[in-house]
């Protein structure tokens, strides 16, 4: 009996053994799997903020296919299919955007029956419908079959292609007030020349020529302070039909508006029509008065400043000289003929203009790099004796000229040293020379003060340890040593001898 309860004790213990095992051997499953996770979850995280590559990117190629001319047949085939893709793509958004602006009446008979024969303005196309301005009825869209447009608006693009915008950046920089322009920053106000390089990105994708004319806010500004008229204002009042834009900047406080002048084209001395723009909706009497004082130049007669056309109105206190390009753009869009641009956010507007100035910028930077390589070129290509030549006159240049010598020194004894040494200098030769002469001179002096005191010494008989005829000597051979050169190599010696004899000739 006892024996049973031993061994029913020992199975407990087992199984409870056994149990342990289990639960620590799940924990440790359970905490692998875990680590695994989240270095699984890790990865993933890494893998999505990581740049996206192609599947074959940093894949080795096998050397049978390293060669292979089918291989690079399908790279090319694809380069091509890609470029394809891309010009497809750029056409379909320049007939797309044919359709902005354009004015068309609804006949099809898939259309709603309400909107038979009711004209309609085109605002956006996309694919094969089109966002349409009905009346009394906003927006809608509208299958392009069911919309009769007779005359579809000359294409200007809202934005540049990249080549477009680098050959017109290119043409920019012939202008001297493109040359130096501060980068526009979102949150400041426009200046001149931030409006100025505006304009001309504007003019670079609408290309008006001479039927829109502007006048600069120098121009205006001055207009304003004294009457004076410009050659823009002159030439706008003696035309039939063109447009004249007058950007005005008025201060306390600093802000942004809008003349447009047009003609439409009957006579000379027809009335242009007026349009002015102010985007704040509680508008200065300094802006106004500035206005007004401009548009009597303009004109040369008193007329009223109209009320403000314009139909938005900013929300902060620095977008008035964006504003002021948007409505310059859609004047001049409007009187050319062509298809209407869209409305642009204040964040848009900015990015356009930094995108311009930065292409200005870049082009100048290249462009300078090229002039810069070509002086390099050019350097080089130039001899080196026309390089070297000198106006000297004198003898030591005419003893440069007759020993070939050039103004750049160096030899291996003084390890080809830009002033070179007494071997290949001549000038410093020549100085070298003067010292040693004059050195030559003293030195005979205090041989020949020797001489004297050795022959007052024999004549008197008195003896060498005389104090004062001791000390005599004993400066004059100071004197001697001190005024010894160095002995040179019997080389350099032999060279110094030829050059100081040509000096002397």
């Amino acid at each position: 009996m006892h024996a049973v309860s031993q061994v029913a004790s020992q199975k407990r213990k087992d199984k409870a053994r056994g149990r342990k095992k289990g639960k620590k051997a799940k924990k440790e499953l359970v905490e692998k799997w875990r680590q695994k996770a989240g270095s699984k979850a890790q990865r993933q995280a890494l893998e999505q903020v990581r740049p996206v590559s192609s599947k074959t990117a940093g894949k080795k190629l096998k050397p049978s296919a390293k060669l292979k001319y089918s291989h690079l047949q399908k790279r090319e085939k694809k380069q091509s299919k890609k470029t394809a893709a891309i010009k497809t793509a750029e056409k379909a958004e320049e007939e797309e955007s044919e359709w902005n602006g354009a004015i068309g009446r609804v006949v099809g008979e898939t259309a709603k029956a309400a909107w038979q024969g009711l004209v309609v303005t085109v605002e956006k196309a996309k694919g094969s419908q089109l966002l349409c301005q009905i009346p009394s009825k906003g927006s809608q869209w509208i299958c392009k079959a069911d919309l009769e447009c007779p005359l579809l608006p000359k294409t200007a693009r809202q934005t540049m292609a990249p080549q477009q915008l680098k050959d017109a950046a290119r043409q920019s920089l012939q202008a001297d007030w493109m040359q130096q322009v501060d980068l526009y920053q979102f949150g400041q106000l426009v200046t001149d020349d931030q409006l100025l390089a505006g304009w001309r990105e504007i003019s670079s994708r609408l290309k008006p020529g001479s039927a829109v004319r502007w006048v600069t806010p120098a121009q205006s500004k001055l207009a304003a302070e004294t009457g004076a008229v410009c050659k823009a204002m002159e030439d706008f009042l003696a035309d039939s039909k063109t447009l004249l834009l007058v950007p005005i900047h008025s201060s306390a406080p600093q802000h942004w508006t809008l003349l447009s002048l047009s003609k439409a084209g009957s006579s000379k001395e027809e009335q242009p029509e007026v349009q002015y723009f102010d985007t704040l909706k509680m508008q200065p009497e300094t802006a106004k008065a500035a206005a007004s004082t401009v548009l009597q130049v303009c004109l040369q007669t008193e007329t009223e400043l109209p009320v403000p056309c314009n139909r938005f109105h900013q929300s902060d206190g620095f977008s008035c000289g964006l504003w002021c390009l948007q409505y310059m753009e859609r004047q001049a869009r409007e009187f050319l003929g062509c298809s209407q641009s869209t409305w642009q956010t204040v964040g848009e507007l900015s990015q356009k203009l930094q995108s311009w100035q930065e292409a200005v910028l870049k082009q100048k930077s290249l462009d300078k790099a090229a002039k810069a390589l070509e002086a390099k070129k050019a350097a080089e290509k130039q001899p080196a004796e026309e390089a070297g030549k000198t106006k000297k006159k004198g003898k030591v240049a005419q003893t440069k000229l007759q020993l070939g010598w050039d103004e750049q020194f160096g030899c291996s004894k003084c390890k080809y040293s830009k002033t070179g040494c007494l071997a290949c200098n001549p000038a410093k030769m020549l100085r070298w020379a003067e010292k040693q002469a004059q050195q030559t001179q003293l030195l005979q002096a205090a041989l020949a003060a020797l001489q004297d005191i050795q022959t007052e010494m024999h004549l008197l008989g008195k003896k060498v340890c005389c104090m004062e005829l001791r000390q005599a000597a004993r400066s004059s051979f100071q004197l001697v040593d001190a005024l010894l050169p160095r002995q040179l190599d019997s080389q350099r010696s032999k060279e110094t001898e030829g050059q100081a004899g040509i000096l002397n000739n």
